[in-house]
């Protein structure tokens, strides 16, 4: 019935994607709040004090998302699951438990499993955080990757995001995976879009992938190329965005903000690229000492930092820009004013081998899940990042001691004993000032 007058609201059109805004914007989130409140009335009942005191403070932060809606769902932010859906029901009132409780409780928490699939991928990036871990041969098995999913489905994980290496380079065994674990949660794919065809994007979509996030990293077709070292990575990659439309998945862009791009003023000519081959999200990540980066000055400067976030804001926010992609910047959502750092409890990545990162650009390993088991390995993650924690991203605030680790063991992801003194600074941290209540 919801999808049917979201039908009338938006129009009949299929494969077309709309931004929210005006009273449409209202109604949807007076939906979801209402939603909210009828699967949680305990919750929200009770201590009605706290409730008053974090709850609007914690819904405030979404007044600089841009809603996005497409074939009948509405989609928040990348990596999270549409509404209306299983997915979103169960992260959502899991945030609200957390939010409702007295103690804060975040240990059994998280929303977003990102897992490698495979370690094949015909690139190799400039800042590729997997480097190391690539390869001819797989490891991982799909009756192991299902284990691993299945078992962090059992915590409560909304979004499982499929990657590589190139998840499309295992192309059959990823069907076999996305059909084993949805709709319990809701499957997104990052990808070059190396590959690609209608057919297996139909595929995908009939296998429950609803949305797809697919990197670009430049607007200029030849610095894309140099960046992914590969002569045609620009056009695959767009020609990628319109098949991915056409079948009925939601595809998003992410871009790598690097100094040279920030210098050039970049993000606004990306922003028109993004328009034009018509995506839902515009994911920035800024460059990170991780991956193929280590140990290398790519740290954007405080100035570049502030000007991603006010492009995020800006074009989320302002009347000029309702009809162009949402924007979902770390720079911004992952700042002390947000939520800060989300490793841990907004996502969690699992290597091509099996080890479990809060994130896959803090390349700390927690332990392997296949040899001690999820519940072990989760747990010991839990005990050093319990909650969102204050302070710019670990990865990095902490690059210069990363980078003294690795040069004694030469490989990533880093060992846990390795790290432990790294992680104890994690374990100090506080959370971030939205949410210190």
């Amino acid at each position: 019935m919801l999808i049917k007058n979201f039908k009338r609201l938006f129009g009949q059109e299929r494969n077309v994607i709309q931004n929210v805004y005006g009273f449409k914007k209202d109604l949807v989130n007076l939906l979801i709040i209402g939603g909210i409140i009828k699967r949680n009335p305990k919750e929200l009942l009770q201590n009605p004090g706290l409730k008053l005191q974090r709850l609007p403070k914690f819904l405030s932060k979404f007044k600089t998302n841009k809603l996005v809606y497409f074939n009948g769902s509405i989609f928040l932010d990348c990596f999270a699951p549409p509404w209306p859906s299983v997915a979103f029901n169960r992260i959502v009132d899991g945030l609200v438990r957390r939010f409702t409780s007295v103690d804060f409780n975040w240990m059994d928490f998280t929303a977003a499993l990102i897992i490698s699939i495979t370690k094949k991928c015909v690139y190799r990036c400039e800042h590729c955080y997997a480097i190391q871990t690539l390869g001819t041969e797989d490891i991982l098995s799909v009756q192991q990757l299902l284990k691993i999913a299945k078992g962090f489905q059992k915590l409560g994980i909304g979004v499982i995001a499929w990657e590589g290496g190139e998840p499309l380079l295992r192309f059959d065994e990823l069907l076999t995976l996305i059909k084993s674990t949805t709709p319990y949660s809701d499957a997104w794919i990052a990808t070059t879009a190396y590959g690609l065809t209608h057919e297996k994007a139909r595929n995908l979509r009939e296998a429950g992938v609803s949305a797809a996030i697919i990197s670009i990293d430049h607007y200029d077709r030849k610095k894309h190329n140099e960046f992914r070292r590969n002569k045609s990575a620009f056009d695959m990659a767009v020609k990628g965005v319109r098949i991915f439309r056409e079948s009925g998945i939601l595809p998003n862009i992410c871009v790598c903000a690097t100094r040279n791009l920030m210098e050039e003023d970049g993000l606004w000519k990306y922003l028109e690229l993004a328009k034009k081959i018509g995506v839902g999200f515009i994911q920035i990540l800024d460059a990170t000492p991780s991956g193929n980066y280590i140990e290398k000055d790519v740290l954007l400067t405080n100035k570049q930092i502030n000007a991603i976030k006010k492009f995020h804001i800006a074009v989320n926010t302002d009347p000029r820009y309702r009809d162009y992609p949402s924007i979902s910047a770390r720079a911004l959502l992952e700042s002390d004013d947000f939520y800060g750092c989300t490793a841990g409890n907004a996502l969690i990545y699992v290597d091509s081998s099996g080890n479990l990162q809060a994130c896959d650009l803090l390349q700390i390993s927690f332990g392997n899940v296949l040899e001690e088991g999820v519940d072990t390995v989760y747990k010991r993650m839990k005990n050093y990042i319990p909650h969102y924690i204050s302070g710019r991203c670990p990865a990095q605030t902490l690059h210069h001691y990363i980078a003294e680790v690795y040069q004694n063991q030469k490989s990533l992801p880093l060992s846990f004993k390795d790290c432990e003194h790294l992680l104890e600074k994690l374990r100090k941290r506080g959370l971030p000032r939205s949410m210190r209540f």
